[in-house]
């Protein structure tokens, strides 16, 4: 492949990564901060409002986020990136001022079908708020890895969540948890304008438009049958939880899936760094360049997450009660569940760009429709009977069987999968780290002791598996250092180096 291509993808993973961290680390800052001053409800009512945005934000944006990373990726036209992103400004404040209206006018509905209770109508307005500042900041920050600009977009992210993190510790000891969303809201719009000043300020000032992209607005249109669509996929079960189980359960599933969804946090940033460079390999009609990058993500996804799924189960237990109290624990067979439906989404993430990059999506939508109906349906049979289990069931089953669909196609379409003999042993290596950390849930110390000293061993055993299981050896690692540094020296001296280290056998 072209030099730097492998490099720029493993420098960008790294440092989109580290921001990602931060922002996994938010809601674990955020629950004993809410749950210890506010309550166990309170933080109900928190993830909820949270959940809410992930599905309003995407939403009243149009998803033109993708839209636009699709088409100006490799652009170098000031004029289209300050008209287009500058026009998603004001998408986001028409579409913001809509649904702000309708929420006043029919506040006991939109109360209903996010909490699951007419009576809370005083969180109507605060969910609304936070939720069309998440739009703009969705739109706006969307910017930084369309331009490939993977530092900027870090710095921004963590800036953004560490001002999160102090306002919630300081207003939560004083405000009910109403007020402190709205305070959120307001942080999240101070954000998303520093970043449009930026926008302006290097690109100048164009009337706002996206006229000349071919074919953006059917893209963008089943863009936002998609969110919807895959949003029911991912989180329709938090919208039968609340009514028919309260907001203090729904917070424990939601502490769960917080802690469930470290494990993702290894390919969070595939769509960040992959779909920005992919989409300039197609666009220049060179998608050969985009299969030894894929490999590398699919790896990185099974390898991390496996190993992030075997530390999680012995160590989300000690984890919640370092964050919370026993009030908060779920079922271990929970965890699991999530987890691996969690670790199986981050590989999905990878094969929907196959949809992504040739604009086929309308079988996207009745595959992601499948998992829609599999997440909402089966939580509504099961919960009654299974409690929250019934909705982890719903939740993996909803990844599950779609995702097998969507990688024959990425497979069809990118001539490139997983390499499976080394995602068995990936596989392997998560089952050592289980067993290898069954020990420190006896030791006699604290829960988060246990969680530092159950991450400490985690590092050696897995390096050491990783090794002893051969999933890479060490000359292969020489070779794919050398192709990252882009050096033609480096390459000269190590044997092999010119092939793809990815293809050789495990």
């Amino acid at each position: 492949m072209a030099s730097g291509g492998r490099k720029e993808f493993l420098t960008g993973y790294v440092i989109v990564g580290i921001c990602q961290l931060a922002f996994f680390l938010r809601p674990l800052v955020f629950i004993p901060i809410i749950s210890r001053a506010l309550g166990q409800e309170a933080y109900g009512v928190y993830g909820q409002v949270v959940t809410t945005s992930l599905f309003l934000g995407p939403l009243l944006c149009l998803r033109l986020f993708v839209a636009l990373t699709r088409y100006l990726a490799g652009s170098t036209s000031d004029r289209d990136i300050s008209r287009s992103y500058l026009f998603g400004t004001v998408i986001v404040g028409i579409a913001s001022v809509g649904v702000l209206a309708v929420s006043e006018i029919w506040p006991g509905l939109f109360a209903q079908v996010i909490f699951g209770n007419w009576d809370l109508t005083q969180y109507v307005r605060p969910a609304m708020l936070y939720g069309c500042a998440t739009a703009l900041t969705t739109i706006l920050t969307s910017y930084y890895y369309t331009m490939r600009r993977q530092l900027a977009y870090s710095i921004r992210q963590v800036a953004g969540i560490v001002g999160d993190c102090i306002l919630i510790y300081f207003l939560s000891g004083h405000y009910a948890i109403g007020p402190c969303i709205t305070a959120l809201a307001a942080w999240q719009m101070v954000v998303a304008l520093f970043i449009l000043g930026e926008i302006i300020a290097r690109h100048g000032w164009a009337r706002p438009s996206v006229a000349g992209f071919p074919g953006l607005w059917q893209f963008t249109s089943w863009m936002v049958v998609q969110h919807c669509i895959f949003f029911l996929a991912s989180s329709g079960s938090r919208y039968v939880v609340a009514p028919k189980l309260g907001l203090g359960i729904s917070a424990v599933y939601g502490v769960t899936s917080q802690v469930a969804g470290i494990i993702g946090l290894v390919s969070a940033p595939n769509h960040i760094v992959l779909m920005p460079m992919l989409s300039a390999h197609w666009n220049a009609n060179r998608p050969d360049l985009a299969r030894p990058i894929l490999r590398v993500a699919y790896l990185l996804a099974i390898l991390f997450g496996a190993v992030g799924l075997g530390a999680i189960m012995q160590l989300g237990t000690p984890l919640i009660l370092a964050l919370s109290n026993k009030s908060f624990l779920a079922s271990p067979m929970l965890l699991l569940l999530m987890g691996v439906g969690v670790l199986i989404q981050g590989v999905q993430v990878i094969s929907a760009l196959s949809y992504t990059m040739t604009r086929k999506v309308v079988m996207y939508q009745f595959i992601g429709l499948l998992g829609a109906v599999l997440n909402v349906g089966l939580s509504f049979v099961l919960i009654p009977s299974l409690g929250l289990v019934g909705a982890g069931i719903a939740f993996l089953a909803a990844f599950l069987f779609p995702q097998a669909l969507i990688y024959m196609n990425s497979v069809r379409v990118f001539g490139v999968g997983l390499d499976w003999v080394r995602s068995a042993k990936s596989a392997v290596l998560g089952v050592i780290v289980y067993f290898a950390l069954w020990p420190v849930n006896w030791l006699p110390v604290g829960n988060i002791a246990k969680v530092g000293i159950g991450i400490g061993l985690m590092v050696p055993v897995a390096g050491l598996g990783f090794f002893a299981l051969r999933i890479y050896r060490l000359g292969e690692l020489k070779a794919l250092v050398a192709q990252a540094r882009g050096g033609r020296a480096g390459r000269a001296g190590v044997p092999g180096a010119d092939a793809d280290p990815l293809d050789s056998g495990g």
